[in-house]
């Protein structure tokens, strides 16, 4: 499995800064490079055409996505990792 990356950039040249007691929310790569297709409006076809992936693969990852963020809709998603 690849390294985990939290929803927030907590270092490197975009770090955003991390309130004292915020959850950070671990999701794969692939699972954020997800969520953030999906901010950008992005649709389940879209997102798997953009990253030579199938939409079932595209579900697959939201659903743990979903699951990692306590959440169980998109727009749920993307405001919890902004």
């Amino acid at each position: 499995m690849r390294p985990i990356a939290s929803c927030v950039p907590h270092h490197g040249p975009n770090a955003l800064p991390v309130p004292e007691g915020a959850e950070k929310i671990a999701l794969a790569g692939r699972q954020l490079q997800i969520v953030r297709l999906i901010a950008r409006g992005l649709t389940n076809k879209e997102i798997a055409v953009s990253l030579g992936i199938s939409t079932a693969t595209v579900k697959t990852h939201l659903r743990f996505a979903f699951a990692a963020a306590g959440v169980h809709t998109r727009a749920a998603l993307v405001h919890r990792c902004a």
